[in-house]
């Protein structure tokens, strides 16, 4: 009986796990990210986008376009899961931003509301 409870319970921590972490992106032309109070977080297709092209996209939410700190590790599906913190905070509305790479290889970022 304890190790049935044992099980369940890591199934429900496995689920609640799962849960928190952002989804991978499927189209390797494209990522997203959620910025707030500051913060913004993600995750990217490192074969498509470099660290300094998804840089420059979440400096662009950044009021003075800076920074402070950046971070990244590799999910196990193959995603770059970042995240980053504004200097000074974020310039625009709270939500989810959308980047696509276009054919000619620029960028085109937009604002999704929650």
């Amino acid at each position: 009986m304890r190790s049935r409870v044992s099980a369940m319970r890591l199934g429900v921590c496995g689920l609640l796990l799962a849960g928190c972490a952002p989804g991978v992106v499927q189209n390797p032309d494209y990522f997203w990210f959620t910025a707030r109070s500051g913060m913004a977080m993600g995750n990217y297709n490192a074969s498509t986008f470099s660290q300094a092209e998804v840089r420059s996209v979440v400096a662009s939410t950044c009021n003075g376009s800076r920074v402070a700190s950046y971070s990244e590790q590799a999910s196990p599906e193959g995603a770059m899961i970042f995240s980053a913190a504004c200097a000074g905070g974020t310039n625009g509305a709270a939500g989810r931003y959308e980047t696509d790479k276009l054919a000619d290889g620029s960028l085109k970022t937009r604002f999704v509301r929650y």
